[in-house]
């Protein structure tokens, strides 16, 4: 995939008018046309070869919010330059304001004593936010799974930058 960016298609011509005079005229040209992002990733999903999904973080005065969410944009915008292992990292700093906010280690620390069945709603989410926080802090990144490599071990960064990502939008409905 393109990592959220626009596709740019390079063609090289070379034109050779087949007439009858002295010499066949050429001429030559290169064309770039650029495909913005919502078009190929809506064509993508027509066509049923994938699926790209955008996750909105409300814009919110709570400082250390908006940092994590200006982190989920810098996280983007590194996977696009290629900086994978510097966009996890990003992604894992963005889930520390959801961490302190909703007490996620006191509340995984006392879900992990129950079998999952037992957990209440806010115990699911703990452990769901805290195996993403220690996902990321030994995560293994590359831009696709290579044979023999366990799709747990080698996710693509924008796989942690969209997990991040909806966890801190599930706190726009908290004070």
């Amino acid at each position: 995939m393109r990592a959220g960016a626009d596709l740019s298609l390079r063609a090289d011509l070379a034109l050779t008018a087949l007439a009858d005079v002295k010499r066949w005229p050429v001429a030559q040209s290169q064309e770039i046309v650029l495909i913005p992002h919502a078009m190929w990733s809506n064509a993508l999903i027509q066509l049923d070869a994938g699926a790209f999904v955008d996750v909105l973080i409300p814009t919110t005065t709570v400082e250390a919010r908006a940092t994590a969410a200006r982190r989920i944009r810098e996280a983007k915008a590194a996977i696009r330059d290629q900086r994978y292992e510097h966009a996890v990292a990003l992604a894992r700093a963005a889930l520390d304001p959801v961490r302190e906010t909703c007490n996620i280690k006191r509340l995984h620390d006392q879900a992990v004593q129950r079998k999952a069945g037992n957990r209440d709603q806010e115990e699911r989410w703990a452990v769901l936010t805290q195996s993403a926080y220690a996902l990321f802090s030994g995560a293994r990144t590359t831009t696709r799974v290579r044979p023999g490599t366990s799709p747990g071990t080698a996710l693509t960064p924008s796989r942690h930058v969209a997990t991040a990502a909806g966890l801190l939008a599930r706190l726009e409905d908290l004070p």
